[in-house]
């Protein structure tokens, strides 16, 4: 039976991954209680002390205050889309420097996986062979308006765009 055969290691599997995460989250108590205990604090739930923080570092009046323009341009762009702030950034929150001064740095284009081409290439080539064996099995080519498929028909296909040319872009025929 594949069940009985497969299941005891998947089970154990999953009790190493479960005792794992135990241990990692008994680190991250027991380090956060080292922090507590470096700023003399008895106790506090984490979500409190990272609210502590960040409104110390980022005061949301400090950014409401600022005149819309400010806001629009800088503020809101750097603090408010979920990208962590830099030195810079708060420089420029506290008025110590000018949103001219920083030299905002480009996005840095990410490195490709070297193993991506190859396996886009792959896909590629595993998607033409599969179309290819389509038309051989129907008798029709894709660029065969004469071909069985309801798109060539004029007829719209479920969850497709319907035939081209007709009605808006997007909608489906009524």
């Amino acid at each position: 039976d594949q069940f009985k055969l497969r299941m005891p290691g998947e089970f154990e599997k999953a009790k190493q991954g479960i005792s794992a995460l135990v241990n990692l989250k008994e680190k991250a108590k027991s380090t956060y209680a080292d922090v507590l205990a470096w700023f003399k604090v008895n106790a506090m739930k984490s979500k409190d002390f990272f609210e502590l923080w960040d409104s110390f570092f980022i005061p949301g009046d400090l950014i409401i205050n600022k005149d819309t323009q400010m806001k629009q341009n800088y503020l809101v762009p750097t603090f408010c889309q979920g990208k962590p702030p830099t030195v810079e950034d708060l420089m420029v929150l506290w008025e110590f420097k000018e949103p001219d001064d920083v030299k905002r740095t480009e996005k840095k284009r990410r490195k490709r996986d070297p193993e991506a081409r190859k396996r886009r290439q792959e896909r590629r080539e595993k998607d033409i062979a599969e179309r290819e064996r389509k038309e051989a099995a129907t008798g029709g080519s894709a660029d065969d308006p004469s071909s069985a498929s309801p798109e060539a028909e004029g007829q719209p296909v479920l969850g497709g765009k319907g035939a081209k040319g007709k009605g808006k872009p997007g909608k489906a025929l009524r």
